[in-house]
């Protein structure tokens, strides 16, 4: 019979008489240069890889896409080169290089139904959302489990597919209900209070959201993971206070009662485990268990005990490492190219995303100010209204520039600040920033 257990974030250990599969494993390196998972999670890797190197045959790593909580770098090159990992058929082979960088051999890509040890694996990609993330589904002989990490949207084709897959199963669904971006913690615009109310109705809306797609499945069970993380950044303890995960009573507090009628809420922290067999939800301590507050509290407490934070972004580059001349050119140059990597991209895709194009785009540093009209070959006076500013330190720009930090870490990493009009939309610059900030990052100095 099949178990879950759930290790941290959105990583869980899936059991049955024919394999043991790890999904998206996170331990201790800082995810978008400032998130710590917390809680850790419940094995030390130790045991995880000790069970890997035991069960070569038997063991799988399944991996949803490539952000770094859910594909720890680190982590994959100490599992056996040999062991299958299965990953979804991206249109780009970014996810396959970073498996393969990290000395793994044995990967298997899936697009369509394919079964490893006697399990059938599936990809399903809602391409209107991300062309580099995946809800897997993966069926044994007792259970059908959709592990939906950071998508919680499901378009109708895939509800249908879904459907049909998993009739005559118990189904779980696991899914992130939880912020994973800056919005709206970033934003100037806003109060502390008003972020809060925001961030607290966003999960309210995904959670409905989440509800409705899995009531069209017929799900039977259900609980909701990812959002277990903290993000430390250097002179900005707020942030510690505002994290995107809320527990099942904050749900059933704040929405419709019908909700929690139809699907079986599973309340399930860290360590705990759902057996298919008895339909029960266990703690990993026989007579005992932990509380949420208390998990949070004393990672919070062992962290800062250890100084684990000080491996993160805003500690590593605590002090400027440009003169303002060399910052100068470099930010002026990475703009440029950045303008010119977005109207290639338009005339190679067919004009994909071309909101982008006219957009006011404003970097803000200490001592200067920056401002591209995107699709514009050279930089605007700064007299000019910008659509969105980012505010910088000169340490973080410095990182970005000379390449040591990745300009996404920036706003997933909840390092550095932004304005923009309240009524003004912004994710279509977030898209292409974050997009050209890889392809930065990856080019020779």
């Amino acid at each position: 019979m099949t178990k879950v257990t759930f290790i941290n974030h959105s990583s869980l250990l899936v059991e049955n008489e024919k394999c043991i599969i790890l999904t998206d494993p996170w331990y201790s390196k800082p995810a978008f240069g400032s998130w710590l998972p917390s809680p850790p999670p419940l094995y030390h890797p130790v045991y995880l890889l000790s069970l890997a190197y035991s069960n070569k045959e038997n063991f799988i790593l399944l991996i949803s896409h490539g952000h770094d909580d859910h594909c720890d770098d680190d982590y994959l090159k100490l599992f056996p080169s040999e062991i299958k990992v299965v990953i979804p058929k991206f249109s780009s082979p970014g996810v396959r290089k970073r498996v393969e960088r990290a000395g793994l051999k044995n990967i298997i890509e899936i697009e369509n139904q394919t079964t490893v040890n006697d399990v059938d694996f599936n990809s399903f990609i809602h391409k209107d959302v991300s062309h580099d993330d995946a809800i897997l589904t993966i069926k044994t002989n007792d259970s059908y489990i959709i592990h939906s990490n950071d998508n919680w949207r499901f378009t109708e084709e895939h509800i249908s597919e879904i459907k049909n897959e998993c009739q005559n199963y118990d189904v779980l669904l696991a899914t992130q209900v939880n912020i994973a971006n800056g919005w709206p913690y970033l934003y100037e615009e806003y109060s502390k209070k008003e972020k809060k109310e925001m961030a607290e109705d966003r999960l309210i809306h995904i959670m409905n959201e989440v509800y409705k797609s899995a009531v069209k499945i017929g799900v039977d069970y259900f609980f909701h993971y990812a959002g277990h993380s903290k993000a430390y950044v250097k002179d900005n303890p707020d942030l510690l206070e505002l994290g995107g995960f809320k527990n099942l009573d904050f749900f059933k507090n704040n929405i419709n009662p019908d909700l929690f009628k139809k699907i079986q809420f599973l309340d399930m922290l860290p360590g705990y485990s759902f057996d298919f067999q008895s339909k029960l939800v266990s703690s990993p301590f026989c007579n005992f268990s932990y509380n949420e507050e208390s998990l949070k509290e004393i990672s919070d407490a062992y962290y800062n005990n250890y100084k684990t934070y000080q491996n993160t972004d805003s500690y590593l580059y605590s002090t400027p490492s440009l003169s303002n001349e060399e910052r100068e050119s470099l930010l002026e140059k990475f703009l440029l190219d950045f303008n010119s990597y977005v109207t290639g991209a338009m005339e190679r895709s067919g004009n994909y995303q071309n909101k982008i194009i006219n957009s006011v785009i404003r970097v803000e540093t200490p001592e200067l100010n920056k401002t591209l009209k995107v699709g514009e070959s050279s930089l605007k006076d700064d007299q000019i209204k910008a659509d969105t500013t980012y505010i910088v330190s000169n340490e973080m720009i410095d990182a970005v520039l000379e390449k040591k930090v990745i300009w996404e870490n920036l706003e997933i990493g909840l390092q550095f600040k932004i304005k923009k009009d309240k009524d003004y939309h912004n994710g279509h610059i977030t898209r292409w920033l974050t997009k050209y900030g890889y392809v930065y990052y990856k080019t020779p100095k």
